[in-house]
């Protein structure tokens, strides 16, 4: 049988991730030097991440006993708990390195022996940060341990330890610090669930026998006896039913709950938390039922959204839900209900029954208080029963098309009436329009037409009398209706409409809705024939956003129009936008801009390699294999002139690593794509047979003799040139001063192109080389040291 050492040498050969290096030079010594300044200055550093920011890198890269001990951290954590007295400042960072270490195996049992020694010191007071940590810790051993051990029974058996749990589950400390007890709590309890391959007993270091029932029991009635905080009590045991994940345990868990507090008559009442724990201790039809019955309406409002919760484990909730909300519930009630959480609305849309009784319910609701909306009340119904179907819809929830389809032609009768509809209704049957048509799930529905909504929701779109949140939410849309419409009619009944909404949207002082206009116009070109003069008019707009919208979200959106724009677009008009494209990637000062224009320049090369395919499929000349070959050329040739190469140098030289990440992935694309090191390789060949086969020429070619008259006038018109274009660089830094203008770059050639971009990846290879894993951290604990001298750091 192989031992463990066997096995760990056979696990990082088959997986290479756990071997990590923390070979960096000077590595462990940093590390004994950081944790000296950490320890001088009481952890009081420059700026308070460092701490966390250590622990994080420490857990990333030490995964052996060495580690540890090479660089300090053991003796470090042992110190800080053996000092007398206490330090608190320090106690949370030994603690949290101590739960790095339990999940190593040659260390586990040093640090539970460790803990168990010095616990009782550790919680002497009652310091939030150090109960935390503590906390942390213990649910870290229960997680990491694989089987049953001593030590781990003697520590959360401790009652130093327990102790700490019960005062920070009933005292008012901070939110954060309950919840960790509480699921330390937890963790102990489901440590001690865990069945036994043998007996129901576990053997400690002294000979006697440990009965985890007896142990389990005693932790449950010390919940019950010193969390004396009844509400809080009964918080503490919804979270534990809720999230028990040992089916023995929440059996057992459950059962202590019923003896202890439900089957006294005078320990039950009809505050909401003991009925949704009587729900969830005792989850049947009859207790359901009679829950409904208190008197509270909020009280039975929050049982039926633990009800619907309960619906996939529970399916006979479902009837008794529909028959309440059809008999008891007002109609506030019922929309408060269809308004519930994310969690809720998931299990409703799982369970066909509840979902379709809640979508006929709505459309009769919203027949009824449609007609008159002067009332507060009702404009708050309809659009809490929009948001419900919003939601339903961004689920891909599957509604019967018919019924929806039906809902949409009310929702556009009431756009249409204009006046008397509030603006924030009106908003979200738009935000309703743009996800039902998003998902497609109108698609195969005849009885909608988008022709039904453009006229109405582009009104809105131009009106001066909506708000600019009415005009976002009807040019997304306009957008989403116009991506999934291709039919004869809407080209031609709406092309003129639209094209006014984009030209006006553009105008807006808002951003989000010169961003939303954009997005329509990407929709539009992909949709529409669009006219030469039409495309000098929308590449205008395009390059006055990219150079004057200051909004880097106008931009963005901008540069996804000018993707779409580049495979449609005129060949006239073709190098005015391939500028744009240029401007783009050298000038613009956001990132996302820059990394989106990656697409566009992807799209480049597609248009480029269509318009190639059609010409030469017109020509029908010579053979094929020729005709590739010659393909080639060309088209290398115009990935030259029309800037491509250019632009992707530019942004794999960029400053920011996630422009060169997408840069870089579309460079090997098309490099791979078209073979360009061989393509520079042949012509550079080619050109050497050409010139070797006119050497003999060259040889008899007379020279050219120049008077000494000639020779003074070329330096003087060189002299001349110079100062020429050193006014003319004047002349134009003013004119770009008082113009802003699309920035000029100089475009490469193939080689130019080669030589940069190889450069570029030895570079890479050498830094790649030098790249350790440990650098994050060797710099994280440079900033400690540093810290301590004040050496390269700013005060601000």
């Amino acid at each position: 049988m192989p031992s463990l050492e066997d096995w760990k040498q056979n696990e990082k050969k088959n997986n290479p991730k756990m071997e990590v290096d923390t070979g960096h030079p000077c590595l462990m010594e940093k590390y004994k030097r950081a944790l000296e300044v950490i320890y001088s200055c009481n952890g009081d550093l420059k700026d308070y991440t460092y701490l966390s920011l250590l622990v994080t890198e420490t857990g990333k890269l030490f995964t052996a006993e060495k580690d540890f001990l090479n660089s300090g951290t053991l003796e470090f954590t042992r110190k800080i708990l053996e000092e007398n007295p206490r330090n608190m400042a320090l106690l949370p960072l030994a603690l949290n390195l101590i739960e790095i270490m339990i999940q190593v195996d040659e260390l586990r049992l040093k640090m539970l022996q460790l803990l168990n020694e010095k616990l009782d010191s550790i919680l002497e007071e009652s310091d939030n940060s150090v109960m935390a940590a503590m906390f942390q810790c213990c649910m870290t051993i229960q997680k990491s341990s694989t089987a049953y051990c001593p030590e781990t029974i003697r520590l959360f058996t401790q009652r130093k330890l327990l102790d700490s749990i019960f005062w920070s589950l009933n005292a008012s400390t901070c939110f954060h610090v309950t919840q960790l007890a509480i699921r330390c709590y937890l963790a102990i309890l489901t440590y001690m669930s865990q069945q036994l391959s043998s007996t129901a007993t576990l053997q400690n270091l002294s000979g006697q026998h440990v009965n985890l029932a007896k142990l389990r029991h005693n932790l449950l009635l010390d919940l019950f006896e010193k969390v004396t905080n009844s509400k809080k009590k009964l918080g503490h045991l919804k979270f534990l039913m809720r999230h028990c994940e040992n089916p023995g345990l929440k059996k057992e868990l459950s059962d202590f709950i019923v003896g202890k507090l439900f089957q006294e008559p005078g320990n039950c009442d009809n505050s909401a938390d003991s009925c949704i724990l009587r729900l969830l201790t005792s989850p049947k039809v009859e207790t359901a039922k009679a829950l409904l019955t208190v008197p509270d309406q909020r009280t039975r409002q929050i049982l039926l959204y633990q009800m619907t919760r309960m619906l996939q484990e529970n399916g006979d909730f479902e009837a008794l839900i529909i028959d309440y909300l059809s008999t008891q519930a007002t109609d506030s009630n019922f929309v408060r209900y269809i308004t519930c959480d994310d969690d809720v609305i998931d299990h409703v849309i799982k369970t066909r029954g509840l979902f379709t009784f809640l979508l006929e319910k709505c459309d009769s609701l919203w027949i009824q208080h449609s007609q008159d909306l002067s009332e507060h009340n009702t404009q708050q119904i309809l659009g809490s029963i929009l948001k419900f179907h919003i939601n339903c819809n961004k689920k891909r929830a599957k509604p019967d098309e018919n019924k929806l389809a039906d809902f949409l032609l009310k929702c556009k009768q009431m756009l249409q009436r204009y006046l008397g509809v509030p603006d924030s209704l009106k908003a979200a049957i738009c935000d309703l329009i743009k996800v039902v048509y998003e998902n497609g799930i109108l698609k195969s529905n005849n009885e909608v037409s988008a022709t039904d909504f453009i006229q109405a929701v582009s009104y809105l779109a131009i009106s001066s009398a909506s708000t600019w949140q009415l005009k976002d939410s009807a040019l997304e849309a306009l957008a989403a209706i116009l991506s999934q419409e291709d039919s004869d009619e809407l080209l031609q009944e709406s092309k003129d409409v639209l094209k006014n909404v984009i030209l006006n949207g553009h105008q807006h002082g808002e951003s989000y809705v010169r961003g939303s206009s954009f997005k329509l116009l990407s929709v539009y070109i992909h949709t529409f024939t669009i006219s030469t003069t039409e495309e000098l008019e929308f590449i205008t707009k395009i390059e006055a956003t990219m150079l004057f919208d200051q909004e880097a979200i106008v931009r963005r959106i901008c540069i996804d129009a000018l993707s779409a724009f580049v495979l449609k677009i005129s060949k006239e008009n073709l190098v005015h936008l391939l500028n744009i494209g240029l401007h783009a990637i050298s000038s613009d000062l956001d990132w996302e801009v820059k990394k989106k224009s990656a697409k566009f320049w992807s799209n480049v090369v597609t248009r480029l390699k269509t318009d190639f395919t059609a010409r030469n499929e017109l020509n029908n000349f010579a053979a094929k294999k020729q005709l590739t070959c010659y393909d080639d050329e060309q088209l290398i040739t115009a990935l030259e002139s029309h800037g491509v190469l250019t632009a992707l140098l530019l942004g794999c030289q960029d400053y920011e690593a996630a422009v060169r990440e997408e840069y870089i992935v579309l460079t090997e694309a098309i490099m791979q794509e078209f073979d360009l090191a061989q393509h520079s390789l042949n012509k550079l060949r080619k050109l050497d047979l050409e010139d070797s086969s006119k050497g003999n020429m060259r040889g008899t070619t007379e020279d050219f003799d120049y008077e000494e008259e000639d020779i003074v006038d070329t330096i003087e018109s060189v002299v001349e040139a110079e100062d020429s274009d050193l006014l003319k660089n004047l002349v134009v830094k003013q004119d770009q001063e008082a113009k802003k203008e699309l920035t000029k770059v100089k475009k490469q050639d193939l080689n130019e192109f080669l030589q940069e971009y190889t450069s570029l990846e030895q570079k890479a290879k050498k830094v790649e080389e030098g790249r350790s894993e440990a650098d994050t951290l060797v710099s994280i604990l440079e900033d400690i040291i540093h810290s301590d001298s004040g050496d390269g750091l700013v005060e601000i």
